[in-house]
């Protein structure tokens, strides 16, 4: 056995949480080979398991690297920019183990055979992994899972992809009572879906959406988001999350769906919100001062809760959640 594997499983009882950080081939191979030695421990402590950006491969062959791993008993499992394009049905093997898991993320690279049960999890990060998934719709990975206990959904199509298929048309029973909704990426949200998804979860608390990218008519969104004596979507809305839209000149009604969820509508019973943010990617142009401005203004004034970010670089979907 190498002598790094023989150190870290002179302590393996004592694992609660193994983290791959940027595997090397040297580590996945290390790992691979201490398969025998990794079988007589059973890690009764260990509940979560993380990887980072990794390409699974049949070069080993059964997924060795992570046959010794108690699936079964794990509260969280989560890769991050990982890929099981060359072995999807080893990804299969493992996340119809996680029948304890809380927290489930991974990126799919083709709809299971089955549907996957996993009666406890409350959150889900599922992104399609479009290496070779090429035609897979957010829907048909979404029909690959039996939640019903979810509460956070993070759906995202990269960015590289862009599949004309409605996303949550019509919205599946399980999803329904959702606290938490994010959009991310390049998937379709017409206006007519975008009206069925805040018509059917009212229960968001946290909704947010990349709207350059998801293609949806900024214009239709706030729309929806003001409050009508007759029809208030979303009426337990909090926190509200966007990057900037395509379209120009939309700062009035950006403006005006903004004081009246911070601020309320006279005789209309909603929460307010708590927090406005927009993410704007350091890759694309600068926020149009129009807006930038009056957002600053509006905070200055009132001293609500809003924040831009000018030089995003990060995950749409890692944010802290308002229950």
């Amino acid at each position: 056995m190498h002598p790094i594997m023989e150190t870290f499983l002179r302590e393996a009882e004592r694992w609660e949480e193994v983290y791959l950080d940027s595997p090397s081939c040297f580590t996945v191979d290390v790992l691979s080979k201490a398969r025998e030695d990794l079988d007589a421990y059973n890690f009764p402590l260990l509940r979560r398991f993380n990887c980072t950006a990794y390409e699974f491969c049949s070069e080993y062959p059964d997924g060795a690297v992570f046959q010794s791993i108690p699936f079964a008993q794990l509260d969280r499992y989560q890769e991050y920019v990982c890929s099981w394009h060359m072995d999807p049905e080893r990804l299969w093997k493992i996340v119809s183990q996680l029948a304890q898991a809380d927290t489930l993320r991974i990126a799919i690279p083709s709809a299971s055979e089955s549907v996957i049960k996993l009666p406890r999890l409350r959150s889900a990060f599922l992104a399609v992994d479009t290496y070779e998934a090429t035609h897979l719709t957010m829907d048909q990975v979404l029909a690959c899972f039996d939640m019903p206990q979810v509460e956070f959904l993070y759906l995202d199509i990269p960015r590289s992809s862009f599949i004309g298929v409605d996303v949550l048309c019509p919205v599946p029973k399980q999803f329904q009572n959702l606290k938490a909704l994010r959009l991310c990426g390049s998937q379709q949200v017409s206006n007519g879906a975008l009206t069925c998804i805040l018509s059917h979860i009212g229960t968001l608390t946290d909704f947010g959406i990349e709207l350059y990218y998801t293609n949806t008519d900024a214009r239709h969104l706030l729309g929806l988001l003001r409050p009508k004596p007759n029809s208030i979507l979303l009426p337990r809305l909090q926190a509200l999350r966007i990057t900037p839209p395509g379209e120009e000149g939309i700062v009035d009604e950006l403006l005006g769906m903004l004081r009246e969820r911070f601020g309320g509508v006279k005789g209309l019973e909603f929460s307010r919100l708590r927090l406005f943010s927009v993410y704007h990617p350091a890759s694309r142009d600068a926020l149009p001062d129009a807006i930038l401005d009056e957002l600053q203004s509006l905070k200055a004034q009132e001293g609500w809760d809003i924040r831009v970010d000018q030089r995003w670089h990060g995950d749409f979907w890692e944010n802290e959640v308002f229950l």
